[in-house]
């Protein structure tokens, strides 16, 4: 089971593309709703019945602005739960003392750092609210957490405007020590057209030819493994739960702070079996568009609907880009695989 909890939707950058929108709430969660959280997580693996692995992803927001939050539900979590917790984060890098770094050394299993890549694109979408680049500061942070043997994920977000500084990007993070490197594009971005499409199929080209210098090196844009792995359906809401700063629930970090996608809150530990239910009905639907598709059981625009609903306002339509990105994926596997 897998839960994210934000522990703030507080944020000191202002991110162009952030899918939370740039106005936030503004709230950390309180300790008594950190209280209902632990609760809620321990009432759900007791009702499930589940021994397995259970995974907690601290977001926000930017979760390390409640700090001691974080360490409070983790010790919470430790002390109530007997099953095996994994510990993730998710943060922007740019707010970090001596004592989170030693907590995450210690403490949090895997860590995100958001890091578009080079100076140019991180700072053109990645700014603080006075409107510089916030990249100086997350790579400094980044690299003190690399130094101390962490293995921290990067994960860069790519959008039209900076996707010529693609391979650039991860390249220079390769340098930089990162071994996993995740990079996606801005759904949301309504500036994609076949011209920038064009050059992110060239960049994804030569993204891999570092893979082939690097085999042991992670890079999701080229992973045949995630290639080859069929998605399946989504759990939001059934076996994956978000909880907000002021504790409602929600199926996914996606839906976060839409109204429409609430489905209970901890403060009163009651999900809404019904709208829940009707998830699991869209879950199933059919993308009659996307029919006959030969990577129909690949695709996150099959997978995921909230997803879908939140940027074409339909929740079978998947984003056009995540088409043009899957295409580009299967002409550079079957040059990859020598495969006419």
């Amino acid at each position: 089971m897998d839960f994210t909890l934000f522990a703030t939707s507080k944020c000191n950058l202002k991110c162009r593309y952030c899918y939370e929108g740039n106005k936030k709430s503004n709230r950390d969660m309180t300790k008594e709703t950190a209280d209902k959280t632990v609760e809620f997580i321990a009432d759900r693996i007791k009702e499930s019945g589940s021994s397995g692995l259970i995974n907690i992803t601290f977001h926000g927001g930017e979760p390390l602005l409640n700090f001691e939050l974080i360490k409070y539900i983790s010790s919470c979590i430790l002390k109530e739960i007997h099953n095996e917790v994994i510990f993730n984060m998710t943060t922007n890098g740019t707010i970090m003392t001596d004592e989170m770094v030693d907590y995450i050394k210690n403490h949090i299993n895997n860590i995100s750092v958001s890091i578009d890549g080079t100076r140019k694109a991180h700072d053109l979408n990645r700014t603080f609210y006075d409107g510089t680049g916030s990249y100086e500061k997350a790579v400094f942070n980044a690299e003190r957490l690399l130094a101390k043997g962490i293995n921290v994920r990067g994960r860069m977000t790519f959008d039209s405007q900076n996707v010529g500084e693609l391979y650039e990007g991860v390249e220079s993070l390769v340098d930089m020590g990162f071994r996993y490197i995740v990079s996606v594009a801005d759904l949301y971005d309504e500036r994609w057209n076949e011209e920038n499409i064009e050059i992110l199929k060239k960049q994804i080209l030569k993204v891999s030819n570092i893979k082939k210098k690097n085999p042991h090196q992670e890079i999701s844009l080229t992973a045949a493994d995630l290639f080859s792995r069929k998605k399946g359906d989504c759990f939001g809401g059934v076996a994956n739960y978000t909880i907000d700063s002021d504790g409602s629930i929600y199926p996914c970090t996606f839906s976060a702070g839409n109204k429409d996608f609430v489905i209970g809150n901890v403060n009163d530990g009651n999900l809404l079996k019904e709208r829940i239910c009707k998830l699991i009905e869209i879950y199933q639907k059919e993308n009659k568009c996307c029919a006959g598709c030969t990577r129909y059981e690949y695709c996150e625009g099959v997978r995921c609907k909230i997803l879908n609903k939140l940027i074409t306002g339909d929740y079978t339509t998947p984003p056009g880009i995540v088409c043009a990105v899957e295409n580009i994926r299967v002409d550079i596997m079957k040059k990859l695989l020598n495969v006419s």
